[in-house]
């Protein structure tokens, strides 16, 4: 079992979806500490900074894939779990303007 990230550190560009994760997460790891950023640039300064528990990523952002942020989390810190996420909303659920 894992223990409880006291620092998590979320790659992702959509609004709505980094809020329903900051959400979801808040209500299972309140005292958890949650760095959102959206790009490439600030996932590498976030990098930079360290102390983080997890890393949680989107695997799509524009001009930074998944595979980029995965292989950079290893190279500054690679005993920290990285986990993609991928949103998926069905059809009627989708926000106007996403595919």
């Amino acid at each position: 079992m894992m223990a409880i990230p006291k620092r998590l550190l979320l790659l992702e560009d959509n609004a709505a979806d980094a809020e329903l994760l900051r959400r979801a997460l808040a209500s299972e790891w309140p005292q958890c500490e949650l760095v959102q950023v959206n790009d490439g640039t600030g996932f590498t300064a976030s990098l930079n900074q360290g102390g983080f528990d997890l890393i949680l990523s989107d695997y799509r952002v524009p001009g930074f894939e998944g595979p980029e942020a995965l292989a950079l989390a290893r190279r500054h810190c690679p005993t920290v779990p990285f986990l993609f996420s991928r949103t998926v909303w069905p059809a009627w659920f989708r926000p106007s303007g996403e595919p």
